[in-house]
């Protein structure tokens, strides 16, 4: 299967839970993806949770705590928009900057929010190796926090190229995540 440019390089995920400029596509040069089999998995995932987050409703609950879908997608904006704003987000003492900023965001129209997220215009995120490192397990766990706040939800069979991406960008988070845990713990792939 045809990879994108530089998506072999992989940086260790970090994840927790001022807008740029749109520019049109063809002034970006990003690569177009038009089909299942070309676009990466990040991309994929964050159409999907664009989707799904239309379908669902921004009151619809996840299971990110207390979040809202709404909620879930101003914070993914400002992860990926506000890099000053999302320092809270791994900083806890400027844990309240992120909230305020997710607060802003959220008192905008939902549709405009979605939209914005589906086509974020270039970001840092967008790059391909950071896409990659960076996006591929955001979206996919925070998609999957949508579907599984459903109550009709029920598990998805992802393509094996895509199962084996997840798990090897999961053992460069699972050590980040280990030091929050405090104790010892194994994640094994069945």
């Amino acid at each position: 299967m045809p990879q994108p440019r530089g998506s072999g390089r992989l940086f260790p995920p970090t994840d927790r839970c001022h807008p740029n400029t749109v520019r049109p596509r063809a002034a970006l040069a990003l690569p177009e993806y038009g089909d299942r089999v070309t676009s990466p998995l990040a991309r994929r995932e964050r159409h999907e949770l664009c989707d799904l987050a239309l379908t669902v409703g921004e009151d619809a609950p996840t299971l990110c705590g207390d979040w809202t879908v709404k909620d879930l997608v101003a914070h993914l904006l400002v992860r990926e928009n506000r890099p000053w704003a999302a320092a809270g987000i791994v900083v806890p003492p400027l844990s309240g900057l992120t909230e305020k900023s997710m607060e802003r965001m959220a008192r905008k129209d939902f549709g405009v929010l979605v939209e914005k997220l589906r086509d974020p215009g270039l970001t840092m995120y967008r790059l391909p190796p950071a896409e990659v490192a960076f996006n591929t397990l955001e979206y996919f766990v925070h998609h999957e926090d949508i579907r599984r706040a459903e109550a009709d939800w029920k598990p998805r069979d992802l393509d094996p190229d895509d199962e084996d991406l997840i798990w090897k960008l999961g053992r460069g988070s699972g050590r980040l995540m280990a030091r929050r845990v405090g104790g010892p713990f194994r994640i094994r792939r069945a």
